[in-house]
């Protein structure tokens, strides 16, 4: 399954919700190997990602810089990272921060591969 948010605008320093808030795959109710592809406008979009489960609240990344290519993410070159997901009910958050003094855009893709 891929989950795509397009041209999300972020203002000037500041962070973003959830982009993940309403698209229907980011609760995952069996074990997936999630790869995230992302690019940026320009230089200055910083990423974090949150998991949620049972168990608790795992970060996955936090404030990292994602590519500024400006296109819609390559798979090889705007590759960002992969995690691994053991669900039921593990859910994905995604939030990005704009660390310049212009508002950018951000696109990101998720590849869900269920593995079981």
């Amino acid at each position: 399954m891929r989950i795509s948010d397009v041209a999300r605008s972020v203002a000037a320093n500041a962070k973003s919700t959830n982009i993940l808030a309403d698209k229907v795959g980011r609760v995952v109710t069996r074990p997936t190997l999630v790869k995230l592809y992302s690019s940026s406008s320009a230089v200055g979009i910083l990423m974090s990602i949150l998991v949620s489960s049972q168990a608790g609240i795992e970060t996955v990344m936090d404030d990292q810089e994602i590519p500024g290519t400006n296109r819609f993410p390559l798979p090889l070159e705007d590759f960002v990272t992969q995690f691994a997901l053991t669900g039921p009910q593990d859910e994905i958050h995604i939030f990005l921060r704009n660390r310049t003094a212009g508002a950018l855009t951000a696109t990101t893709v998720l590849d869900l591969d269920p593995v079981a």
